[in-house]
C-alpha cells in the first residue's frame, strides 16, 4: 500500500503540473494551431478530474475490498469505459487476477491485503 500511495501521489503532482501548465499564445502565422492550445486547459482540467476521481475510487475500493477483488475489476471497469472490446476486458482482467492472486499470493506467499469488509 506504501507504493500505491506513493505512486498516486507521484501521479498527482504530475497531473497538477499539467493542469497549471502555461501555454505559450497563439502567433500570427500559426494556423490552425492557435484554437487547439486555446481550448487545452479547459481539456486538460476535465482530465485532470476524470483521472482523479478514478484514483479516488481506486484507493476507496482497495480500502474496502482488497487487492483480489478490486484490481481486476478496476481493470475491466477501465478498459470498458475506454471504449475496447468486451473480449480485451475480460482478458486483461483474467491476467490481472492471475499476477495478483496466483503471481502474489500462490507463489511468492505474500499476504495480499483482504479489504476492511473482508477481514
Amino acid at each position: 500500500m506504501i507504493v500505491i500511495g506513493l505512486a498516486m501521489i507521484l501521479m498527482a503532482v504530475e497531473l497538477a503540473k499539467e493542469f497549471r501548465a502555461v501555454h505559450k499564445p497563439r502567433i500570427e502565422g500559426d494556423q490552425g494551431m492557435g484554437e487547439e492550445k486555446e481550448n487545452r486547459p479547459r481539456g486538460n482540467q476535465a482530465k485532470f478530474f476524470v483521472t482523479l476521481a478514478w484514483i479516488a475510487g481506486l484507493a476507496v475500493m482497495l480500502w474496502l475490498f482488497g487487492l483480489v477483488i478490486v484490481l481486476p475489476l478496476f481493470t475491466f471497469l477501465y478498459i470498458k469505459m475506454q471504449g475496447e472490446k468486451w473480449l480485451w476486458a475480460i482478458s486483461l482482467s483474467l491476467v490481472m487476477l492471475a499476477v495478483v492472486y496466483v503471481g502474489f499470493g500462490l507463489l511468492l506467499h505474500l499476504q495480499l491485503y483482504e479489504g476492511l469488509l473482508f477481514q
